[in-house]
């Protein structure tokens, strides 16, 4: 049972701006929890996918939560058995984050300090005869913000351990972004002060460690995690990333239907991005972005091309036009294996994790 069950404070700041919604679509009024609440579910999703662990398929007809009579039938030990509540209904995800008949074991608040950020513009340019276009809200009161606010983590049960919600911040601080919108660059955080204990998340994560797959939805084994700075040492500019998306769709411009799956459509079938990228900021005094994405070994029917050839040319395409910082995958683009080359080692690579921890 956990020992900590103290209020667990964070101190950020944004790197670039966030979203995390509002009461009308497309417009944000302030940081809405539910929007943090929604991206840490979904990494942590991908985390205990990647280590084996149990998932619910949010999309099953089956998966309507926890099975009230299942629940009260087992002995009050049997109420608090991992493996117990999955047979109730209950995920390694749902028994944290909550589900219908189950609530989620913390609560967040936010203290906003964060103002609309007015250097968020439209963006546009010219390539291949054609103009291309994003479009962002145009009132200075509807837009991302950036600043500082704190999320406090509220424990609302005895077997729920704050810290591993902690670690959790860490680890989308250091590779991905918080809150909604990730496909245009928003939520690259920083917490305040020495790096947030990432322990106890990794020692969560390994208990939780099993033998399920699944292939087609997002799962660690599948990641990849990026950052690079110019070549010529000059500071990205704010249409850079959407020039970079343009960029690798191109790569796939041979097959539209690779090119949907990998960099996402809106036309039928339609697909997620499954690459993301940040806006540019600041990192040790130099401009950079980060880019992560996951490539499933399972394909729609029909798609000529290896997960690890898609890998390939993305990464050939950062490495010529780049200075690569940092690239972290379970297996490279030439599917050599590497120190990385389990799922624990790579974990704990992610997390900043010390050989003794790994091997304890």
């Amino acid at each position: 049972m956990p020992e900590n069950t103290d209020i667990v404070m964070i101190p950020v700041r944004t790197l670039t701006p966030i979203w995390t919604g509002g009461a009308s679509i497309g417009k944000v009024d302030r940081l809405r929890e539910t929007g943090i609440i929604g991206s840490m579910r979904w990494w942590y999703e991908v985390l205990v996918r990647g280590v084996g662990g149990y998932v619910s398929d949010p999309t099953s007809q089956e998966n309507s939560g926890l099975d009230v009579d299942a629940f009260n039938a087992l002995s009050l030990e049997e109420q608090h058995d991992r493996l117990c509540l999955h047979d109730t209904g209950l995920c390694d995800v749902s028994r944290i984050f909550g589900t219908t008949n189950w609530k989620r074991q913390f609560r967040i608040q936010v203290i906003d300090r964060t103002a609309h950020d007015g250097n968020v513009h439209n963006v546009s340019f010219r390539k291949d005869g054609q103009e291309r276009k994003w479009f962002f809200p145009e009132n200075i009161n509807d837009k991302p913000r950036s600043g500082d606010f704190t999320i406090s983590i509220v424990p609302l049960s005895v077997d729920f351990d704050p810290l591993v919600i902690k670690g959790l911040i860490q680890f989308i601080a250091d590779w991905a972004s918080l809150g909604a919108r990730a496909q245009m660059g928003f939520g690259v955080i920083q917490p305040y002060g020495d790096r947030l204990d990432t322990r106890p998340l990794f020692e969560h994560l390994k208990g939780l460690r099993g033998t399920q797959t699944y292939a087609g939805y997002p799962s660690l084994d599948d990641f990849f995690f990026v950052r690079f700075r110019k070549k010529d040492g000059r500071d990205f500019v704010e249409q850079d990333p959407f020039l970079l998306k343009y960029d690798l769709r191109n790569l796939f411009r041979d097959s539209k239907k690779i090119r949907h799956f990998v960099m996402g459509s809106i036309s039928k079938p339609s697909y997620a991005a499954k690459i993301r990228m940040s806006r540019p900021y600041e990192h040790d005094g130099v401009s950079i972005i980060r880019l992560w994405g996951w490539i499933p070994a399972c394909y729609p029917d029909g798609l000529p091309i290896s997960k690890q050839e898609i890998w390939k040319k993305i990464y050939t395409h950062l490495f010529e036009n780049y200075i690569i910082e940092q690239h972290v995958a379970l297996t490279p683009p030439d599917g050599t294996k590497t120190p990385n080359g389990d799922i624990t080692s790579f974990l704990a690579t992610l997390l900043n994790i010390g050989e003794e921890i790994v091997h304890a």
